[in-house]
């Protein structure tokens, strides 16, 4: 009899990070290396709104992974408008998320990342706080791992 043990889940995720993929130099035992200043961004978001998925899908092409990250960035700032803009521009984003005080996980590398989505939509309840939701998504060939953060400049 072959037995599936239970699994321990990705948990709460309370930090997110963006490397646009063309920036990631290589990732070399759980480390990230990039080459230049530090291409990071960090997401500032609420982290009870913060939904994670990772489906696997067996194709013709073969493995694949269907990853989605989604949530809400409290504030309405031009300059929060304008980074998001820019993430916007990026066809690709490695994306670093940590879930406690020492671990984190990687969806991407130099070749495959994210795609990253923003709605600029205004509340339709005037008394709720102006937010942006967020969505990153895509089919990768290479399932969530374990990965040593910060990145590392060559």
């Amino acid at each position: 009899m072959k037995t599936i043990s239970k699994q321990h889940g990705l948990g709460n995720i309370i930090a997110l990070f963006l490397i646009p993929s063309v920036m990631v130099d290589s990732i070399i035992d759980r480390n990230i290396f990039y080459q230049g200043a530090d291409p990071s961004y960090k997401l500032d978001f609420a982290t009870e709104s913060v939904q994670i998925s990772s489906k696997y899908e067996d194709s013709r092409a073969g493995s694949l992974y269907n990853h989605s990250i989604k949530g809400i960035i409290p504030g309405n700032s031009e300059d929060s408008r304008e980074m998001l803009k820019n993430l916007c521009r990026y066809p690709a984003l490695t994306v670093v998320f940590q879930t406690n005080e020492t671990t984190f996980y990687c969806i991407g590398n130099s070749t495959e990342g994210l795609r990253f989505y923003v709605d600029f939509s205004a509340p339709s309840n005037p008394s709720e706080n102006p937010s942006f939701a967020f969505e990153l998504s895509g089919k990768l060939t290479i399932p969530v791992k374990l990965i040593n953060w910060p990145a590392l400049q060559l």
